[in-house]
């Protein structure tokens, strides 16, 4: 593995051990390709037409986990792509087992910070859910999140900020 794949993978695996640290569950692509999830994750790869890089979620004592499905940017994708990415945002609250204890939770984008790809990511929002009322984008909007990650050579995490796909519309970006 090397270059484009390689930085792609490690920037995906740096965020699922950071979520670790604070205590949360995570499973990398490796282990979803495998399907060693506590859930299936067939439905969401058929609803999405693709598989995401992760998935994180906390354990609760009681009801069921909202489980966010992480895809990393390194590259531009093409606008169809990253909209089928956003279609994770419309399974929130599906259900990912029979018994109903993990459920889709939300969609999280990581990616250097230097790339701003929350634009390219921002228009094809627009593009998937411009048709739609503004309280049903706003809804949507708000279950995408974007994690900023500043980098240094060579691929060192320095830090990461998180903001909403709403939250980010807001500011006018």
């Amino acid at each position: 593995m090397a270059g484009s794949t390689f930085f792609h993978r490690t920037l995906a695996t740096r965020y699922l051990i950071e979520r670790q640290v604070e205590g949360a569950q995570v499973v990398g692509e490796y282990q979803l390709l495998r399907r060693k999830a506590p859930f299936s994750v067939d439905a969401v790869v058929r609803a999405m037409r693709k598989l995401p890089d992760g998935m994180v979620w906390q354990r609760r004592a009681t009801g069921p986990m909202d489980v966010e499905l992480v895809e990393q940017e390194a590259a531009a994708k093409a606008r169809q792509e990253l909209e089928k990415c956003l279609r994770a945002a419309e399974l929130v609250g599906r259900p990912l087992d029979p018994e109903g204890r993990y459920r889709v939770g939300g969609l999280v984008f990581v990616y250097d910070r230097e790339l701003n790809h929350a634009r390219r990511i921002l228009l094809a929002a627009a593009s998937l859910w411009g048709d739609r009322s503004y309280a049903e984008r706003a809804m949507l909007e708000r279950r995408v999140k974007l994690v900023a990650v500043e980098l240094r050579d060579p691929l060192v995490w320095v830090s990461s900020s998180a903001v909403t796909l709403h939250d980010l519309r807001q500011k006018g970006i």
